[in-house]
């Protein structure tokens, strides 16, 4: 008779006000119970007996496993002393439920996953224990251990120590394991046993385990993939358990615009450099982390010397800004007129006008997006636009607008006098960036405005830096009337003070980051299904042919068979939107892995999604670490 032990005593603090009417293991994920999808999993799974150890509102537990009304025999165990004793004195209470003829499962209130998690474990042999395990991984803390070349784990760490750092491909346990009847009448019950004699009531039962492994007995360890559980501790992990057990995983990314890092996944949509900031720079920042997040900064003025020492641009014609975004969405306010822009481009500009103030050109794929001077000039003399918006390369086509035609857009509008607002923020990602950039001829063109995220280029989207370079020193003083006095944080002044002296790491990163994309860009060339177009950045639009899912399904099942995940255009202004795709060159490992992914969905006739969310991902040939490498 299949048994199993659900410790599900403890208050669950770390989840903030929900544990104030419910215990933990009532926390719901996408409208499930913790403790109703073990139940049922358990059932399904053919176990026929289930102990449930409750303590903190042990009646409210009670009352939601009767109403769901399980066709097995559910016992309750009462942790009375719960908020004062921990896990190990728990299952001690339930010593009696392991001194059967056969063994037990053991697993935590606090453990949501999926049916395969039972399924590895029932089909392993029941006369040894067993501890399922996963490669251990940022999002995760807690046990770990270390396995050898048998299978069978030679000790039990802790995360929270340093030990992890040094061991040999750490696995997480996932706190389910199988406990094997000899291993419980012959060890564990009395280890358990004298452990709360010796006071040891708040420890974790994991004690006796270590205790265990030390003395000669094996756990063998059953590797599963990290995307098909999670322990649930506080509000962050419910967060992530939200999104790894969703059937709209893609929807769930593509609606938040970033903190894609957050969760499982590897992030092809955003775009960033991987390379820089250095490791020295990231460390002095954590050495200073105290001092930077308890003092204000300077304003951003005081940083404009360090800036303007770095591009060799006069401080006089630099304002700082907290991102690109917060000039994008000063604009309105400083140009009283109409604006042109390009589509598809960063959407962005169009949207910071009202609507009655924005004049759009078509790019179009016939001509592999690029722009039309002639066509340009036209519509400047019809709508007379006090601005003319310029990305170079442009997001999401990866072209780029040469110098020259910038240029030559500048002298034939001298009647109008538009203002040419050239948002160079990807320049830094082609070859021949400093050649084609404006920055540095700023008093000879006195109408163009050069804007610049830092986000992508550094590598430091978190810290939200970029800048507007001009001669036009009405303009600039607009623009910082409209400024709060701190517009960027501690953390980026931080990064702006140190960065003059990492320019060779800088420019280095920028030709790897070249390289690499390049590579790709050949890579994609390969798969057939795709038309892929050139790119002056580390992003490239493709196209998919006809006969091939759309930009939209394709994104959908990278991320829930892969854990990757891209850029489908849909939401851009351009004929066939939903056949279009933008993909963000990572580092070689990462995108060797996107092509195999996407060579497995688009050549493989036979291929099929997977059924769920994660299932998918044990059935292909593809490394996981990398896809949890965030």
């Amino acid at each position: 008779m299949k048994k199993a032990i659900v410790l599900a005593a403890g208050m669950g603090s770390r989840l903030g006000r929900a544990s104030d009417s419910i215990p933990k293991p009532l926390t719901e994920v996408n409208g499930l119970s913790i403790l109703a999808n073990a139940l049922n999993i358990l059932v399904e799974a053919g176990y026929q007996e289930v102990v449930v150890v409750i303590g903190y509102k042990g009646i409210k537990i009670q009352a939601s496993v009767a109403a769901l009304e399980l066709p097995v025999t559910v016992r309750f165990i009462e942790n009375t002393q719960w908020a004062t004793t921990n896990n190990l004195y728990s299952l001690f209470l339930a010593s009696h439920e392991l001194a059967g003829e056969e063994g037990v499962t053991l697993l935590e209130g606090d453990i949501f996953f999926r049916p395969s998690v039972i399924t590895a474990l029932d089909a392993h042999s029941a006369r040894e224990c067993l501890a399922v395990v996963s490669p251990l991984t940022p999002l995760m803390e807690g046990t770990f251990a270390e396995v050898d070349a048998h299978g069978l784990i030679r000790q039990f760490g802790s995360s929270k120590s340093d030990d992890h750092l040094t061991a040999d491909r750490p696995l997480k346990t996932a706190n389910l394991y199988y406990l094997s009847a000899d291993f419980c009448k012959n060890y564990l019950i009395g280890e358990l046993a004298r452990n709360v004699k010796n006071g040891r009531v708040n420890d974790y039962y994991e004690v006796t385990f270590k205790t265990a492994c030390a003395q000669g007995v094996g756990f063998r360890a059953i590797e599963v993939d990290p995307g098909t559980w999670i322990e649930i501790d506080n509000l962050y992990d419910l967060r992530i358990a939200s999104y790894q057990f969703s059937e709209h995983k893609h929807a769930l990314l593509s609606s938040q615009h970033g903190g894609y890092w957050r969760f499982p996944v590897t992030d092809h949509a955003l775009i960033y450099n991987l390379h820089f900031p250095p490791a020295g720079l990231k460390k002095l920042m954590v050495d200073r982390f105290a001092d930077i997040a308890l003092n204000y900064p300077a304003s951003s003025g005081a940083s404009l010397p360090l800036l303007s020492d770095f591009l060799g641009v006069p401080a006089d014609n630099l304002v700082i800004a907290n991102g690109v975004s917060e000039i994008i969405r000063l604009l309105p306010r400083i140009f009283s007129g109409n604006v042109l822009v390009f589509e598809p481009s960063f959407n962005e500009f169009a949207n910071a006008f009202p609507v009655e103030r924005v004049t759009t050109i078509r790019l179009t794929a016939h001509n592999q997006f690029a722009l039309d001077i002639e066509q340009t000039l036209r519509v400047i003399e019809q709508r007379q636009p006090e601005a003319i918006v310029l990305v170079t390369p442009n997001n999401p086509t990866g072209g780029l607008i040469s110098r020259d035609t910038i240029l030559e857009l500048y002298r034939r509008t001298q009647d109008q006098a538009p203002y040419l607002i050239v948002d160079e923020s990807f320049l830094d990602f082609a070859g021949d960036a400093r050649d084609q950039s404006l920055l540095h001829d700023l008093l000879a063109w006195p109408r163009v405005i050069v804007l610049r995220s830092m986000s992508k280029t550094f590598g430091i989207g978190g810290l939200r830096l970029g800048y507007a370079a001009s001669a036009d020193q009405d303009w600039l003083n607009a623009l910082r009337k409209e400024l709060p006095i701190w517009n960027i944080n501690g953390f980026a002044e931080e990064f702006m003070l140190n960065l003059p002296q990492y320019r060779k790491e800088y420019a280095a990163s920028c030709a790897q980051v070249r390289r690499e994309t390049d590579g790709l860009v050949a890579q994609l060339r390969e798969i057939e299904a795709l038309e892929v177009f050139a790119t002056a950045s580390n992003f490239v639009l493709c196209r998919l042919k006809p006969g091939y899912p759309s930009a939209p399904e394709l994104a959908a099942l990278l991320v829930d068979d892969f854990s990757i995940f891209i850029k489908e255009c849909s939401g851009k202004v351009m004929d066939d939107a939903d056949r279009y795709l933008r993909i963000s060159s990572r580092n070689r490992e990462q995108n060797d892995r996107l092509v195999d992914a996407l060579k497995h969905v688009l050549l493989l006739d036979d291929y099929t999604p997977s059924l769920g969310p994660c299932v998918g991902l044990s059935r292909l040939p593809l490394s996981q670490d990398a896809a949890l490498s965030e």
